[in-house]
């Protein structure tokens, strides 16, 4: 505002100025016309009174030349004052930026990543989280088909699992808790893997008959891998043939020592085709799980974990998840992995539909333009195109790095093509040597290729190869001693002098 009041005051001073101007130059060409009048050259004083005319016009079109000069000048500072708010910020760029690099330098965030730990006063108490672990047919499904009385096993052909089950099993003292039954671990290897601790719990099932076997040994090492307590439960103690006891020694071989034996691991004797003792085997899981003091924080994006995903013919893909953070909801825009979705439908393990589902939920979700893999980290944003985004931004990152793999490989090859045809090169440069000096080429646990012996044998050359260094020096003192020259030597014997 005072700037455009200066530009006023300016703007009159000029004009003042100017109309001065103008009335000295009237006053000086009145002089001179009364100074003509006089002669007989009647007609300068018209040319005369012409020119003060002209001169106000040019003043006038100074005028209006400097309003819009002042009026172009504002404009100009007004658009330098706009362009002068906008941030601008500088980027150094080099050769051989990545465009990871690029975004860092730019402070863009094109991935997506989960959020910071929670504020302890967000936190509320949740369900605890247990997968079944164990042999093949050891009984992981009977035992939980017991707890949530379903017929699951019956379903499932030859009573073994062929797929991950995740169910929410609501007890009888009220407590609920989601179990996770896993075929041959696949899954939660994947989950391991990805540094995803979806699991709170493993209850690892061994069968009494049966004992120690190669997936049991397995699903101890991801326990340990993990870093997940376990609760030891010896299935099919109702055989005549079981012996829990063994089960324990044998266990004691993989660091799993039961209480009996002065350990921290809790053994539970069970039937899971009776149900002989599995309270216990509840009351332990939930003993277990109350010193742990799971809590979650159900506000916020979602984050949870990819269980298992398949492709349904009515519903294209499908996923069954864990929700770990947030509350999941209809119409949520979700990522895991390099696929996206959002939310359609849910459902719980029994298939009936559901509006929302808390932490330690387990949930199908439909929705997925693409089918993600089992153990990837699902998280919540804001948008469909900031999951596009992500999503186009992880397949960019895995592509770069198979670029960068598939280079390695070729250096690696190159360098081996260079270093065969060093050698090539000089074989054959000993070759021509050993033509040169009529020598022969000897090889020590060496192979010579078809063109060196070809090329030596056109030249004469000799190759001889050995696998037995003393062999090697024998030849090699032979061909020596071949190539020295006969000398004639003289041991005297005896002397005699002969008289004739």
């Amino acid at each position: 505002m005072n700037q455009k009041i200066l530009k006023v005051e300016n703007l009159l001073r000029f004009h003042t100025i100017c109309r001065q101007l103008h009335s000295l130059y009237q006053r000086r060409m009145l002089a001179q016309w009364r100074h003509v009048f006089s002669s007989a050259y009647l007609v300068w004083p018209a040319q005369l009174y012409a020119q003060p005319w002209q001169t106000d016009a040019l003043i006038r079109a100074a005028l209006s030349q400097h309003r819009l000069l002042v009026t172009k000048k504002e404009k100009k500072s007004q658009k330098s004052q706009l362009s002068s708010t906008k941030s601008k910020k500088e980027v150094e760029v080099w050769i051989g930026m990545t465009v990871e690099e690029l975004a860092r330098a730019m402070e863009k965030d094109i991935d997506a990543y989960s959020r910071p730990q929670a504020d302890p006063a967000l936190l509320i108490p949740r369900s605890p989280v247990v997968t079944i672990m164990g042999h093949v047919d050891h009984g992981k499904t009977t035992l939980l088909d017991k707890l949530r009385k379903t017929q699951v096993a019956a379903l499932e052909a030859g009573g073994i699992t062929q797929h991950i089950g995740a169910f929410l099993v609501s007890l009888p003292s009220g407590e609920k808790i989601t179990f996770l039954d896993t075929p041959g671990h696949a899954a939660f290897s994947a989950m391991r893997a990805r540094g995803a601790h979806v699991t709170d719990i493993i209850i690892l099932v061994v069968a009494a008959d049966d004992g120690v076997m190669k997936q049991t040994v397995e699903s101890i090492q991801h326990a340990k891998d993990a870093q997940v307590p376990v609760v030891l439960a010896i299935n099919k103690c109702d055989k005549a043939e079981a012996d829990p006891e063994r089960v324990k020694k044998e266990l004691l071989a993989y660091d799993v020592v039961c209480e009996d034996y002065g350990g921290d691991i809790q053994a539970v004797h069970v039937s899971a085709l009776t149900g002989d003792n599995l309270m216990a085997l509840v009351e332990a899981t939930v003993a277990l799980a109350e010193m742990l003091e799971l809590k979650a924080d159900p506000t916020g994006p979602v984050e949870g974990t990819v269980i298992e995903s398949f492709t349904d013919k009515g519903r294209g893909p499908v996923t069954t998840a864990i929700i770990q953070r947030g509350t999941l909801r209809k119409g949520s825009i979700l990522v895991a992995g390099k696929s996206w979705a959002k939310v359609r439908l849910m459902f719980d393990e029994n298939d009936k539909a559901i509006n929302e589902a808390c932490p330690s939920m387990p949930v199908g979700i439909i929705g997925w333009r693409d089918l993600p893999s089992a153990g990837d980290e699902i998280l919540e944003v804001e948008s469909e195109p900031r999951a596009r985004e992500v999503v186009h931004w992880r397949k960019y990152e895995q592509e770069q790095e198979k670029n960068k793999e598939d280079l390695e490989l070729i250096e690696e090859k190159r360098k081996e093509h260079q270093e065969a045809h060093r050698k090539a090169r000089e074989n054959e440069n000993d070759v021509n040597l050993a033509e040169t000096f009529h020598g022969v080429i000897y090889g020590f646990n060496v192979n010579a290729g078809n063109v060196i012996q070809q090329s030596a044998a056109k030249k004469g050359v000799k190759i001889k190869l050995h696998k037995i260094i003393y062999r090697l020096i024998e030849d090699l003192q032979e061909e020596l001693s071949s190539r020295l020259p006969c000398t004639v030597e003289e041991y005297t014997i005896g002397e005699c002098s002969l008289n004739v």
